[in-house]
């Protein structure tokens, strides 16, 4: 009867092994049914990857197409300042001249030339009539 004790509990550790191995094997299949998600999600993390990588491309031809116009507009500014300089320069050497027509020399001068204007005009006015 002991022996048969004995049998018995052997028995009965092998089927809780085996049963062990049995739910072992099931939670196994249950993951590798699950696979096909798991290659789903890492389609989709690629795809989300590669527009990620395609977005940043973008921005990086958009951001040297921004440092070019940049750099366009740099210039131009650079230019008008000069033109802006050259005008202002142009401007007082003009108000300068002004100035000398007026001061004392050049005002006999232009009196002169008008009273010479004057007298042609006067002079044609006598003989027209």
């Amino acid at each position: 009867m002991k022996n048969k004790e004995e049998q018995s509990a052997l028995n009965h550790e092998k089927i809780k092994a085996i049963t062990e191995k049995l739910d072992i094997s099931e939670q196994k299949l249950i993951d590798y049914a699950s696979m096909p998600d798991i290659e789903e999600q890492l389609r989709d993390r690629m795809e989300a990857l590669t527009q990620a990588q395609e977005r940043q491309g973008t921005a990086e031809e958009r951001t040297q197409r921004l440092e070019s116009q940049l750099e366009e507009k740099t210039g131009d500014v650079m230019k008008l300042t000069q033109r802006l300089k050259k005008n202002e320069e142009h401007n007082q050497r003009l108000s300068q001249t002004v100035d000398k027509l007026l001061s004392g020399k050049f005002i006999c001068i232009i009196t002169l030339i008008i009273f010479i204007y004057c007298i042609i005009y006067n002079h044609i006015f006598i003989l027209i009539l």
